[in-house]
């Protein structure tokens, strides 16, 4: 049983750390320059079961020119969730996408070819690093238990 434990607690730290540097990241990208974008594809979708519904991205890309050289892009935001649900995500969607097919697409100075629409920490964060913690900290905790 402490295998177990010890490869969940392996499992769930490393999730863990790794949202914590999509917040990071994206809080770092809040600083980066922007320049007007255009969405090129986009394929939202609703997701209805049970007593959820929830809105699902399947594919989407926009596009961006920084220096007049032309770059395509998909990412959203750093741990941006590709599902979630709808009063959440619907609220985001609308406010990055408000002037739809145009977009502000934030975008590394020293590597233009990495850009994001979302910025800085956001809820979507710290649900993620809150549950993810709490879950190592209760399997922690029976590891800990276990003689």
């Amino acid at each position: 049983m402490r295998t177990v434990l010890t490869l969940a607690i392996l499992v769930l730290a490393s999730t863990l750390f790794y949202e914590i540097f999509d917040a990071i990241r994206s809080h770092i990208a809040a600083r980066w320059k922007s320049t007007p974008g255009r969405l090129k594809r986009w394929n939202l979708y609703y997701d209805v079961g049970g007593e959820d519904t929830n809105i699902v991205i399947r594919d989407f890309a926009y596009v961006y020119s920084v220096a007049g050289k032309d770059y395509e892009s998909s990412r959203i935001g750093f741990g941006f969730p590709t599902w979630m649900s709808v009063l959440y995500l619907e609220k985001t969607l609308k406010r990055l996408l408000k002037s739809a097919p145009e977009v502000i697409v934030f975008f590394d100075p020293a590597n233009p070819q990495r850009s994001v629409l979302s910025v800085g920490i956001q809820l979507h964060h710290l649900v993620k690093v809150l549950a993810l913690g709490f879950v190592t900290a209760v399997v922690l905790s029976f590891w800990y238990a276990e003689p």
